[in-house]
């Protein structure tokens, strides 16, 4: 549903996906310890979408970091 993404632990208990990437551009890999200003990739035009055409970023919160399963 978001495409691409990455879960960065912002925080104990505090996730923040970023979705939507295009998959070839990712610059992370898992276990990584991401500075602030680092890139993570580039966008996708082709993340299907009912809302918008084009591309276009997902970003979430919740507290756990599987898909669906947090608050």
């Amino acid at each position: 549903g978001y495409g691409t993404h990455v879960v960065l632990e912002i925080a104990p208990a505090e996730y923040l996906f970023v979705g939507g990437l295009w998959w070839p551009s990712l610059e992370v890999r898992e276990g990584d310890v991401v500075e602030r200003g680092a890139p993570l990739g580039k966008l996708s035009e082709h993340t299907p979408s009912p809302f918008t055409q084009g591309a276009h970023l997902v970003l979430f919160l919740q507290d756990t970091p599987t898909p669906l399963w947090g608050q």
